[in-house]
C-alpha cells in the first residue's frame, strides 16, 4: 500500500513572476494483493490506484488532468525452472483517462511475455 499527500498546487515562477501549477496531485496512493502459493508454479496480483486531478501547465501544454482509478492484473506461470510465461492487463476496466497534458488518452493495455532464463 502507498499514499502520498502534496500540500502545495502552484509555485512562483522567478521568471515569469506568476504561480505556475507543479504538475502533481495533492493526492495518490494505492493497493497490491497478491496470490503466490509456495507450492504451485503460478502467480497472480491485482493493482490498484488512484489519482487526483491536478492542473497541468508544460510549455504550450496547459489544463486540467482528470482524477482516475486504475486496476492492473498480473498473472505468471513458471513453464520449468528456465521458462515463464506473464500476461499483464494494465488498466483492465478500459477507463480512458489522460495523464499528461499533450499525451494521448490511455485505456487497457494487454501485454504477453516469455522469459528465459540461460
Amino acid at each position: 500500500m502507498y499514499y502520498s499527500y502534496l500540500n502545495i498546487s502552484d509555485f512562483l515562477n522567478p521568471i515569469t513572476n506568476s504561480k505556475d501549477p507543479i504538475n502533481a496531485p495533492k493526492n495518490k496512493g494505492g493497493f497490491k494483493i497478491q496470490y503466490e502459493p509456495s507450492d504451485k508454479p503460478y502467480s497472480f496480483s491485482l493493482n490498484f490506484r488512484h489519482v487526483d486531478g491536478f492542473k497541468w501547465s508544460s510549455g504550450i501544454y496547459f489544463g486540467q488532468i482528470n482524477s482516475y482509478n486504475i486496476f492492473d492484473l498480473h498473472a505468471d506461470y513458471e513453464i520449468n525452472d528456465n521458462l515463464s510465461a506473464m500476461l499483464t492487463l494494465n488498466n483492465m476496466l478500459d477507463h480512458m483517462h489522460t495523464e499528461i497534458q499533450g499525451g494521448p488518452q490511455l485505456g487497457r493495455v494487454i501485454m504477453f511475455r516469455l522469459q528465459a532464463k540461460f
